[in-house]
């Protein structure tokens, strides 16, 4: 087990009777304070069904801009998005040519036609270009020469509404065929240099009650490993479970929290999987009869859950955080890629992620990462699996909730 120390400097103290020079900068405005993305985006997507093209938000300096895809959108389609967000002038509708369940089925299939053993690779929906964004180890010849197809594929499967085989939620029934070729969206980016690194090794020791963002120690085998504890889940068969990242544990191993033995894991979804959707791990809270609570840990604060967002409210530039037993608290960026496949770790697995701008550390695996509401709330993303670089830049990347509660045929317990 690696343990990382860091190192910080204190500033000098500012001479007597001086006051501190802070500059004074203006609040970040964002949208996703204005409207409430689990109401909006259902309605979106109600309203344009199969011509819904997903959303993403452009960061400028002080403030972002939400991005409505519709598909042929006219005069019409940017009315009606204008009643679905309450009149936003920070909200516009961008005409696009395929649409989000198009570029999700496609991108699906791609990354299903593309052999690991060609090296690492990458397959994600780029929503501000309206496109599949193909990230390939090699040259890129394989990729080029399957990946139209694939997308044909997809898009013909999702509309046709034959989803089997996905994790449910991530495409739509349709009735229609795409209006321009599914091929035309696909973007092969060769020579690029991808690495997936699962990070298991403070205090946040208290238990009980379990909490979202709390250390635990699980015994791997003969080696301990030291990693955060996620959401509490809910199953009609078991009962409560508490959960940290499936890559830091496997079936049976103990689980001790704080002082407490607290029980052995009785699911995973990493372990025995090739592609996963969800990288959870659950212990037993119902059969030790360990109190949880439904909120997000901070050394000086916590946050009650009481929303979780789908895979399609959580759009390129919306802004997330996440707690870890290494990198604490206030850890936030902007989603850069959302429901990406990406191949593949040490151990030969294929992930199903969401990533934000901001890397994790060692220790961070299996953390909450979530939204604060306006209201001091929090609302789920998911949990915190693992460091991923590409070309040189490095996100932390999650597994959905949608993904998480499909997985292991479970519900997020909210308070």
């Amino acid at each position: 087990m690696v343990v990382l120390g860091l190192a910080w400097s204190v500033p000098a103290p500012s001479p007597a009777g001086a006051a501190p020079q802070v500059p004074v900068q203006a609040p970040y405005a964002e949208v996703a304070n204005q409207l409430d993305l689990g109401v909006v985006i259902p309605a979106l997507q109600g309203a344009f069904g199969e011509r819904y093209g997903g959303y993403w938000l452009e960061r400028k300096r002080n403030h972002d801009v939400m991005h409505v895809g519709v598909v042929g959108a006219g005069d019409a389609d940017r009315a009606a998005v204008a009643s679905l967000t309450g009149g936003n002038p920070r909200v516009v509708t961008d005409s696009v040519a395929q649409s989000y369940d198009t570029l999700q089925a496609a991108k699906d299939e791609i990354a299903a036609s593309l052999d690991p053993a060609a090296g690492n690779f990458s397959v994600e929906v780029d929503e501000s270009t309206n496109s599949v964004v193909v990230h390939t180890a090699d040259d890129g010849a394989a990729a080029a020469a399957t990946a139209p197809e694939a997308a044909r594929r997809g898009a013909a499967r999702a509309h046709a509404g034959h989803g089997q085989g996905q994790p449910p939620g991530q495409v739509q029934s349709q009735s229609q065929a795409p209006p321009v070729d599914p091929a035309s969206a696909v973007r092969i980016e060769p020579e690029s240099q991808i690495a997936i690194r699962p990070l298991g090794v403070g205090t946040r020791d208290a238990f009980p009650p379990f909490e979202a963002g709390l250390g635990i120690w699980d015994a791997f085998g003969s080696s301990w490993v030291r990693c955060t504890t996620g959401w509490m889940f809910w199953n009609q068969w078991y009962g409560y479970f508490g959960s940290t990242a499936g890559h830091c544990s496997r079936l049976g191993d103990g689980v001790v929290m704080g002082p407490y033995i607290v029980g052995v894991m009785r699911a995973n979804t990493y372990q025995s999987w090739a592609t996963v959707w969800g990288d959870v791990s659950f212990f037993s809270l119902t059969d030790g009869g360990w109190p949880g609570w439904a909120v997000v840990h901070q050394e000086q604060t916590h946050y009650a859950v009481n929303q979780k967002y789908s895979n399609a409210e959580l759009g390129p530039g919306l802004s997330l955080c996440f707690e870890g037993i290494t990198s604490r608290s206030d850890n936030c960026g902007p989603i850069v890629r959302s429901n990406q496949t990406i191949c593949c770790d040490g151990a030969g697995h294929t992930y199903i992620y969401t990533c934000i701008a901001y890397p994790p550390l060692p220790g961070d695996s299996g953390g909450p990462v979530y939204r604060v509401r306006g209201d001091l709330t929090a609302a789920v993303a998911g949990m915190l699996s693992s460091a991923v670089t590409i070309n040189g830049s490095t996100a932390m990347c999650f597994s959905t909730i949608q993904n998480i509660e499909a997985a292991t045929f479970s519900q997020l317990v909210m308070g």
